[in-house]
C-alpha cells in the first residue's frame, strides 16, 4: 500500500476542496448532484427492497435504481 489519500472537505453545501498527493485544489463550487427522488430511490432500495428481497422483490424496480 502506498498510502496515497483523496480527501474531500466541504467547508459548505456548495464549497469543497480536493486535497490528492499532497497538492489542495483551494475552494472549488460544490452542486450536490444527489436529487430528493434519487434519495427516495436509495432509501426504497435499502429499507424495503433489501429487506423483503426474499418475499415477494419487485426486481424491476430495484434494476431501474
Amino acid at each position: 500500500m502506498n498510502g496515497t489519500e483523496l480527501a474531500l472537505r466541504f467547508s459548505s453545501s456548495t464549497e469543497v476542496n480536493v486535497s490528492f498527493d499532497g497538492t489542495d485544489s483551494g475552494k472549488l463550487d460544490f452542486a450536490n448532484p444527489v436529487t430528493e427522488q434519487d434519495r427516495a430511490d436509495i432509501r426504497w432500495y435499502v429499507e424495503t427492497y433489501g429487506a423483503v428481497s426474499l418475499a415477494v422483490p419487485d426486481d424491476q424496480e430495484a434494476r431501474r435504481i
